[in-house]
């Protein structure tokens, strides 16, 4: 069975604020109605998050667990990387995820799972 991959691309020079993270999951529950996707995170060179965002997103994609395939994760910066294995660490036993230092790499991971 094949999964459709949802891409979230994140703007340079950007906070995902709380705000921000409840609207992209509104949009991304809408979009995907509720089937299962494989999901691509493409950061911003300079794209952070804050805590309060971290928390709400890791608690989302728990709830989310069954229909989440996989997620791959394109990071561009150490900080990124840092961020991004705490991220890991809380997700990494709900289902395959990945962090990637290029978008070709993370679409090839996710056309493979």
């Amino acid at each position: 069975m094949e999964f459709d991959i949802v891409v979230i691309r994140y703007k340079e020079d950007f906070e995902v604020s709380l705000d921000q993270a409840v609207e992209d999951y509104l949009a991304y529950d809408e979009f995907t109605q509720g089937e299962r996707v494989k999901k691509l995170i493409i950061s911003g060179k300079t794209t952070s998050m804050s805590k309060e965002a971290r928390q709400f997103i890791q608690k989302a994609n728990r709830l989310r667990k069954d229909k989440i395939v996989a997620e791959a994760i394109v990071i561009h910066s150490q900080a990124q990387k840092v961020l991004g294995n705490i991220y890991l660490s809380f997700l990494k036993s709900q289902y395959p995820i990945k962090l990637f230092k290029n978008e070709e790499e993370a679409t090839k991971w996710l056309k493979d799972i």
